[in-house]
């Protein structure tokens, strides 16, 4: 049975999913938001021509606070999307999500992070935003 932090973390994420869909829809991509629960390996799915990939969609809501983003490894190690999108610090971040995932392990600061004390990596928003392999979708 999903806990309540789990559905307020959903409800909260659903509208960044909604997000992400409007920006790649403005850019010409058909969008599917996956129902909640329905596959919880992805988020959506985006198609433009012959270019089609699925997307995990993160909030960071504390990343403009704190100026790190949070990268959580498990969240990161369950998905099975290909892009990862990160919203922080009001601007729409896309990554290969394996790469991102790979750098995030190899990050030397880590904290528990979460209801269930996950591992999470904590990079500075400048490092993470100057990576050759992270793009800005707004």
């Amino acid at each position: 049975m999903p806990t309540h932090q789990f559905l307020s973390d959903r409800r909260r994420g659903k509208p960044a999913q909604e997000i992400v869909a409007a920006k790649l829809r403005e850019k010409g991509y058909t969008v599917q938001v996956v129902k909640d629960g329905y596959f919880p390996d992805y988020d959506l799915v985006a198609e433009k021509g012959s270019v089609r990939f699925t997307g995990e969609v993160k909030q960071d809501y504390r990343a403009s606070d704190t100026g790190n983003v949070c990268l959580e490894l498990q969240a990161l190690a369950h998905s099975k999307a290909s892009i990862l999108f990160l919203l922080a610090d009001q601007k729409i971040f896309m990554s290969p999500l394996q790469e991102t995932l790979l750098y995030a392990q190899n990050w030397p600061r880590k904290r528990v992070t979460g209801e269930h004390g996950e591992t999470s990596a904590l990079v500075p928003l400048e490092a993470y935003r100057a990576l050759q392999f992270v793009q800005t979708l707004n």
